[in-house]
This record gives C-alpha cells, sequence and structure tokens, in this order.
C-alpha cells in the first residue's frame, strides 16, 4: 500500500548482514562449538542462530525514523526503497545511504538494482500501479505435470500458495487436492488417486495461473462497492 503511486523502484543489499552485527560478551558463549581440537566463539552474529532474523530486523527497523517509512522498506538484510519519478528516487536514496553510512552497514552493490521501473520484491513483480506474481514461480508451476505421489502434490501446492492471493476462491479450488493428502506423512513418497474432480481442480489452477494474473493499486478518487457475506 506504501508504493500506490510510485513508479521507480531500488532494492539494496547488505553485505552478508548478520555479520555486520557484532555479539556481546554475554551471547559469545551460546555460539561456541568444537572443531579439530580448538573451541570457537563467533563475534559475529551469525546465520542460523534462532535470534538472528529477528534481531536484524530490529536493527533495521530502529536506524530509520518515521518520516523515511514513507519511501522505504526495510525487510531483513534487504532495503526496497520506491518513489514517484526519478528525481524524488535520488533523493530519497541519498537518505537512505546516509542512514545507512551512519550506522555501518555496508551494502553489497552487485546485488542492489537502482533506478527500476519494475522489480522482483518479495516474490512479486512490481511496477508502476501493478503488481504481479514472480515470472518464474509462474512458469514452475506451469512446468508442473500431474503429481503422483503426495510429495510432488504437497511441492506443487506450496508453489501455488505464493500466487494465493492473485486467485479468487483458491480455497475453494485447492481443496479436493489437499483432501489426497489426508492420511499421508509430510516427506511420504506413497502414491496418491486422483478423481475426475482434483484432475479438473489441477488443470483449473494451472488455466488461472496462465491467465496474466495481476493486482492493481485502487483508484482513491473513484467510489467503492462493498459487498460482505454473514456466516
Amino acid at each position: 500500500d506504501r508504493m500506490n503511486g510510485s513508479s521507480v523502484f531500488s532494492t539494496l543489499d547488505a553485505t552478508s548482514g548478520y555479520y555486520q552485527i557484532n555479539l556481546s560478551e554475554q551471547s559469545k558463549p551460546l555460539t561456541a562449538f568444537s572443531f579439530n581440537r580448538g573451541h570457537y566463539e563467533f563475534n559475529k552474529m551469525a546465520m542460523g542462530l534462532c535470534n538472528a532474523p529477528a534481531t536484524f530486523q530490529r536493527l533495521m527497523d530502529s536506524i530509520f525514523p518515521a518520516d523515511m517509512y514513507n519511501f522505504v522498506l526495510p525487510y531483513l538484510d534487504d532495503l526496497i526503497v520506491f518513489s514517484k519519478n526519478k528525481l524524488e528516487h535520488q533523493s530519497h536514496l541519498k537518505q537512505v545511504f546516509e542512514v545507512l553510512k551512519n550506522a555501518k552497514i555496508f551494502l553489497n552493490m552487485d546485488k542492489c538494482h537502482l533506478f527500476k521501473d519494475e522489480l522482483i520484491i518479495l516474490g512479486n513483480l512490481v511496477s508502476k500501479g501493478s503488481i504481479k506474481p514472480d515470472p518464474d514461480k509462474i512458469k514452475s508451476i506451469l512446468a508442473h505435470k500431474l503429481p503422483s505421489t503426495a510429495k510432488e502434490l504437497r511441492s506443487f501446492l506450496g508453489i501455488v500458495n505464493f500466487c494465493r492471493e492473485y486467485i479468487p476462491k483458491i480455497t475453494d479450488i485447492t481443496k479436493i487436492l489437499y483432501e489426497l493428502l489426508k492420511g499421508t506423512r509430510p516427506k511420504s513418497d506413497s502414491k496418491i488417486i486422483h478423481t475426475k474432480e482434483s484432475k479438473k481442480a489441477f488443470i483449473n489452477i494451472k488455466q488461472i495461473i496462465a491467465s496474466n494474473l495481476e493486482r492493481a493499486q485502487p483508484d482513491l478518487s473513484k467510489p467503492f462497492i462493498l459487498t460482505t457475506d454473514a456466516s
């Protein structure tokens, strides 16, 4: 919603983000491990620590003043900057770089994408007034053959789940497929027996995915109609 009206985008990547955070002396022993007759402790926050993502997110949230959240969105070691035009974007990037400099957060410029008309952001292709699923995910779904095992079906439904916001009544459509998984273990290779309904649901999902899915930003100057359903 904050990106509504934006037409210029940049994504910034923090170089080995977690390793840019120093551990306190009290925390270092908690990272200890033994290897080759030696005892080692991390001085920096390592990847894989259970609290690392939340800690890094808190850091990124804390370094930006509230008014900058109108054009910057920190997400772990990625930063999304969005603006209405290139001149405004230049100013926004300058402010973001200044904050990162003061916080001593370094960027991997090879993974930074600047002044783009469209970008893949958190699994979505974002452009002016439009949000679409990542084209690579679309290709992956369309390339899927009818699953013959529980593991294959779970994999297919997992990818489809990334596009659930674009598919009306997705729960109703996939219900029959989830029923095929009843009684199977998470990583089971057990065979599944399709019905006419489950085959139809599989084909239906692929047809919907292939229909150029898109979410548009609302035009707030026009009236809205709200339809509710009691249950």
